[in-house]
């Protein structure tokens, strides 16, 4: 009886059709842009987290000629469903979302470390401009916390 009621759960998956908009975040440390050469459609971000509203098939399309987006986490995308359905789920395991960024640095220095380690590349690039700015800025003074990014990041943040 068990097994049917976990079965019957999981096949509660949320249908997602083509024309969907699905909620996407900029993930990239500045101006992003996807383009559609299928259907010719235009897709830009001028910052990191800003949003647009992507058709799903659009989506699909990006993980059929652009997986990047999804590898690098160029694309952050909130729903978990989405994320499933498209079939990107590794991609994201490990992935910040735009609250975790800020999140982060109240972690202790192991713990940043431990979570630096496990982002892509992508998304350690754009945690290294962030938490330049953030010091460039003042809003980032904890020496404790400013050692543990320039270990897990590689860079020297006070030099850039």
């Amino acid at each position: 009886m068990k097994g049917m009621k976990v079965m019957a759960e999981a096949k509660r998956v949320k249908k997602i059709h083509n024309d969907d908009l699905i909620e996407v975040k900029n993930g990239f440390n500045g101006r992003l842009i996807f383009k559609n050469t299928r259907n010719g459609e235009v897709y830009e971000w001028s910052e990191f987290g800003e949003i647009q509203e992507i058709p799903f098939s659009d989506l699909k399309y990006a993980k059929a000629t652009s997986k990047d987006f999804y590898i690098k986490n160029w694309f952050l995308i909130d729903d978990e469903e989405v994320i499933k359905a498209l079939g990107v789920s590794k991609y994201y395991a490990n992935a910040l979302k735009e609250a975790d960024f800020d999140n982060l640095f109240n972690l202790s220095p192991v713990e940043i470390v431990a979570r630096v380690n496990k982002l892509s590349d992508g998304q350690k690039r754009s945690l290294t401009y962030k938490v330049c700015s953030m010091y460039k800025n003042g809003e980032l003074d904890s020496i404790k916390v400013i050692n543990a990014l320039e270990k897990s990041l590689g860079v020297v943040i006070r030099d850039m």
